[in-house]
């Protein structure tokens, strides 16, 4: 049942707007109150009070906007049920509250998240989502306090805490002894940790601290055995390196891991040198993975501005016209020169698949059963586009279907060669599948990710993720970002109905993967 707001303080809750702005915090009450002072500290507390039992209602869009009440009014009493929020199971609420606590400006506040309702809770949600707001905060946060969470068992939460760190020394609010504690402990992760990319995010966060200690560190790295290791190395040449930057991503660019390749391919377009610049045509001509050479393509486009194909003999004889001090197009800002993909053999609603290992995410939540003027649902439109695309695939290219809604539902455990007899059956399960409900992505990518051989990743969806622990796109694209840093998937997208905030999100996490986000109309 849902719970009401008592009529007493309806005239307090209606002020919540106001009070964000004119109420003192309620732990610090000036030596004289005033009686109009004293009036808006009572009717502020009777709307904590109401934004409380609100909390605890049944509806979870309830709670979510009241975290977002509570985050407007700012006072500790507030923040402390923000945090509380933490624990809910419904990702719209404990999203909410994760992407709000960034706001705080009061160490009492962070005392708090530091500790058993936050970072140290043996909820490990709760831990995991406190770990990483800590990095987003903008006052200076107790590195320490992050530092003494790394014997944790999980990869992923000692990933996000070494990532907080990392973000933290970038903005200058890494507080703590950091040569005496901090930095040893990171360095010793680096060395020692077994998961390679923990190992990745303990170098990052050493080059965010301190370049110079890491480049012994980066220069080792370059040499392990883990590919995620190497990617992290690769990741910093040009920053912690410097001149010798040029010469770790050539030895790399051959590397018989595909991530390791992309991340050489990247500084050297960087790099933006006549031998960088020749090595990656020289690259263009022997590629045999078709992920890569795309990439190579993509990155030769822009530092030339040309827009010559995959064939390299016109690559080759612009190469070697280049003067011996030429110098790449500048092209921060102005994204990747993806051409018209000529040679694209297969396409999905009108985005070319430019993979031969792709995984296709569909949500099948509300919009998509929306019958058109035809009388034939959208889902109907898909099971078309989708039998077009997983026809047109190339023989030697390996797919994998996600439908998803609260779960996922898997066509496969893992990619499966795109002969005909598996085109098929993919299409049969697809067509019959009647499922609706809402719209999981997180849990769907995490899965789709679980296969180490994708390098693409399709979603067709409405945009809102709905349903399961992960819900704001403001924290699900960084999020991805950060996981996929020593992996290069591509984060393609095809936007039904989504609105331009939603379509700005999708397009974020296409540009830092090398991928495409379009929007059509299935109507």
């Amino acid at each position: 049942m849902t719970i009401s707001m008592p009529k007493r303080s309806m005239h307090a809750f209606a002020l919540l707007g106001l009070l964000a702005v004119q109420a003192a915090p309620v732990h610090a009450a000036p030596a004289a109150i005033t009686q109009e002072e004293a009036l808006s500290r009572r009717e502020l507390q009777e709307a904590i009070g109401d934004l409380k039992l609100r909390l605890r209602d049944q509806d979870k869009w309830v709670r979510k906007r009241a975290v977002e009440s509570l985050a407007k009014l700012g006072t500790p009493g507030a923040w402390s049920l923000v945090i509380g929020a933490l624990a809910d199971l419904n990702g719209e609420v404990s999203d909410t509250a994760q992407y709000l606590l960034a706001r705080i400006d009061s160490a009492d506040v962070l005392d708090e998240l530091y500790g058993k309702n936050g970072l140290r809770s043996r909820d490990e949600w709760v831990s995991l989502r406190a770990a990483e707001v800590l990095g987003r905060v903008r006052i200076e946060v107790d590195g320490e306090a992050l530092i003494g969470e790394l014997s944790r068992r999980s990869p992923e939460m000692r990933r996000t805490l070494l990532w907080s760190v990392e973000r933290l020394a970038r903005a200058g609010n890494l507080g703590g002894d950091i040569a005496k504690r901090i930095q040893p402990a990171i360095d010793k992760e680096v060395r020692r940790g077994r998961d390679p990319r923990v190992r990745a995010g303990a170098l990052f966060a050493l080059a965010a601290i301190d370049s110079a200690a890491a480049r012994p560190l980066t220069i080792d790295a370059l040499n392990s055995r883990e590919g995620a290791v190497r990617v992290g190395a690769l990741a910093l040449a040009v920053s912690v390196l410097g001149e010798g930057a040029e010469d770790a991503a050539m030895r790399c660019v051959a590397d018989p891991e595909v991530p390791v390749r992309l991340q050489a391919i990247q500084v050297l377009a960087a790099l933006g040198t006549r031998s960088a610049a020749q090595t990656l045509v020289a690259r263009l001509s022997s590629e045999d993975d078709e992920r890569v050479s795309w990439s190579l393509l993509d990155r030769l486009r822009e530092i030339s501005g040309l827009k010559h194909r995959l064939d390299p003999r016109p690559w080759r004889r612009w190469a070697a016209g280049l003067d011996e001090d030429w110098k790449a197009l500048d092209t921060s800002g102005k994204g990747n020169a993806k051409g018209d993909d000529e040679d694209q053999t297969a396409a999905f609603a009108g985005l070319p698949v430019r993979s031969k290992r792709v995984c296709f995410l569909i949500d099948l939540s509300g919009s998509i059963w929306r019958e058109r003027s035809d009388g034939r649902t959208r889902k109907e439109i898909v099971d078309e586009k989708l039998r077009e695309v997983l026809e047109s695939l190339p023989a030697d290219a390996e797919f994998n279907l996600i439908p998803y809604t609260a779960k996922p539902i898997p066509w496969n455990d893992r990619l499966a060669p795109a002969k005909a007899s598996n085109v098929k059956k993919a299409t049969a399960f697809f067509e019959k599948i009647n499922s609706g409900g809402t719209g999981n992505f997180w849990d769907a990518v995490l899965l789709a990710l679980t296969d180490p051989r994708v390098d693409t990743i399709v979603t067709l969806t409405d945009g809102s993720p709905t349903g399961g622990r992960r819900y704001h796109l403001g924290l699900i694209v960084p999020l991805l970002e950060e996981s996929n840093r020593t992996r290069h998937v591509v984060f393609d997208s095809i936007l039904v109905d989504s609105s331009k905030k939603l379509q700005r999100y999708w397009s974020d996490l296409a540009a830092i993967s090398d991928g495409r986000s379009i929007a059509i109309d299935l109507d």
